[in-house]
């Protein structure tokens, strides 16, 4: 069955997680009408066949951060169904992810997310179902559904863009992604937000998805300058601090000048050094 909805997925080349993307959605009980794989730097090859549409779309990089604002923008403007469906390129859909987000989305007119589970450890291709449930475990703080498919939110502030669906035209009057928070920063949430200012309701269903694991730097050194750019574009904007946890570390190790009671930019005193590199932990974490 073919679901009349657009799959748009970002990815760079070198992304193995999306590998196991595609062959999970290859399994899916309803296939979406297009798979928009929006391919930013070199053209990404995917070494199997699909038995869904797939069209891809090059995205130039002239330089860092990474782009994924601009580059799902793209993907939906180019998309050719009246239904969009965001998903990240280490996300692993359901078999009936495609099936019960194209559902909700002609029944609930609004910002509907995923449930996310996140996965403990690497899994292969062939993983199956049971096996991903075994190796996840759920997002903290989402609402129980209690035997409900499909709940309406009102925490803004947990909306996560891994993987969603909504209408075009509902996706178009928020003015998209914000290109101006590129690389790590609160997009999420200022999506949801703009999308609550346009009287566009948020959602959370029971279509699930498995983020893959990647590592993680605790502090996010490697993170610095988008922090404190994207923090500031933020606060601008809503008048009040995302990712603050990020700030308050950086503020204990003498990195900023910087309190939740700001209202003004960030000063940094010192850029990261070669001790701060070296203080840092790597983690292998489900989630960011």
């Amino acid at each position: 069955m073919i679901a009349e909805s657009s799959l748009i997925i970002t990815a760079a080349e070198g992304n193995s997680e999306l590998f196991n993307t595609m062959s999970a959605l290859n399994k899916s009980v309803v296939l979406p009408r297009e798979v928009i794989l929006v391919c930013v730097g070199e053209r990404i090859d995917i070494p199997m066949f699909l038995d869904f549409d797939l069209k891809l779309l090059p995205f130039p990089v002239p330089s860092e951060p990474f782009p994924l604002a601009k580059a799902r923008n793209l993907g939906a403007a180019v998309s050719s169904t009246d239904h969009l469906i965001f998903l990240d390129a280490n996300c692993i859909p359901s078999l009936d992810f495609i099936q019960k987000m194209s559902v909700y989305a002609r029944h609930y007119k609004g910002f509907l997310m995923a449930k996310p589970l996140y996965l403990m450890e690497p899994v292969d291709m062939d993983a199956n179902l049971a096996r991903l449930h075994r190796k996840s475990r759920p997002l903290p703080g989402l609402p129980s559904f209690e035997n409900r498919s499909v709940v309406k939110s009102d925490r803004h502030d947990l909306f996560l863009s891994m993987a969603f669906a909504v209408e075009k035209s509902q996706f178009e009057k928020t003015g998209g992604f914000n290109g101006a928070l590129e690389g790590c920063g609160p997009y999420c949430h200022d999506l949801a937000l703009r999308a609550k200012n346009e009287n566009i309701p948020l959602y959370n269903t029971d279509a699930e998805v498995f983020q893959q694991t990647r590592t993680y730097q605790i502090p996010a050194l490697d993170e610095f300058d988008d922090i404190i750019a994207n923090s500031w574009n933020f606060y601008k904007t809503w008048g009040f601090w995302p990712m603050a946890e990020y700030l308050s570390d950086f503020e204990a190790m003498g990195l900023i000048k910087w309190s939740p009671t700001d209202n003004s930019p960030i000063e940094v005193m010192r850029r990261p050094g070669t001790r701060d590199y070296e203080n840092c932990r790597e983690l292998v974490l489900p989630f960011a």
